[in-house]
């Protein structure tokens, strides 16, 4: 199995502090007494702040059984990912959502279940969750679970695309490439793939030079084909007739 990097969701997000001036002058009044009602003040004063720590530390319990979940999932212990990550899906990590889907398709750890995978995934892509994003518009594309939807499998890798998923934007190159519930434009699919290899992503080294071995929406150029041929194979060794007739 292929690891993933998993967007942001389950990062710690500290919540909004007092300021040190805000915190300055609050202490100005517990030292000489200024403003009304001292004692509510500072009673005030310590509900705020066991309020906070009462968030950071439930923040960091979290992010602790995320990484658990996600160390036992990836180490294929998948019956005790799903019991630790579920009480957090539940809570609406989009992370965990994922990966509750992601097991759900798979049947890992549980009943292989198409639709409750797609539930899940649906509650993470909402949240802006990528990778949820992909896996639903790869049931569209196969219709897998669902009724085959090209159109929609498109929407689904375009949003995950815009929001900078190398993977998916080879994706949205692919179907622009082929026509493939748009209409077919090489210029455009070249510019996903160009913003994909950006990030280094090596199926779209290889698209890019099909682009240039094939002509498609460019002149046909032997030579760019074979410098991005190399960048995608960089282990083997290439020379010019080995960019003629790429697929």
């Amino acid at each position: 199995m292929r690891e993933m990097k998993i967007s942001t969701c389950t990062e710690l997000k500290p919540k909004s502090r007092p300021t040190d001036n805000d915190q300055s002058r609050q202490a100005q009044h517990f030292k000489t007494g200024a403003g009304p009602d001292l004692f509510g003040k500072l009673t005030s004063h310590v509900r705020h702040w066991f309020t906070l720590s009462h968030h950071s530390i439930s923040e960091l319990v979290d992010g602790a059984r995320f990484k658990r979940g996600y160390k036992q999932y990836w180490n294929g212990d998948f019956e005790s990912a799903w019991k630790t990550l579920k009480p957090l899906a539940e809570k609406d990590d989009c992370a965990a959502q994922y990966y509750l889907g992601r097991m759900r398709a798979r049947g890992e750890g549980i009943e292989k279940d198409l639709m409750q995978a797609l539930r899940w995934w649906n509650a993470s892509a909402g949240k802006g969750e990528r990778w949820a994003q992909v896996e639903i518009g790869n049931l569209y594309e196969n219709g897998r679970g669902i009724v085959q939807d090209s159109a929609k499998a498109l929407k689904w890798y375009r949003r995950a695309a815009d929001d900078g998923l190398a993977e998916a934007q080879v994706r949205v190159g692919f179907f622009y490439d082929n026509g493939i519930g748009v209409t077919a434009n090489h210029n455009t699919a070249r510019q996903w793939y160009i913003r994909a290899a950006v990030q280094g992503e090596r199926n779209a080294y290889h698209n890019l030079a099909v682009h240039y071995a094939r002509g498609l929406g460019v002149p046909a150029d032997r030579q760019k084909a074979l410098a991005w041929l190399k960048k995608a194979q960089p282990h083997q060794r290439h020379n010019a007739d080995d960019a003629v007739g790429l697929k």
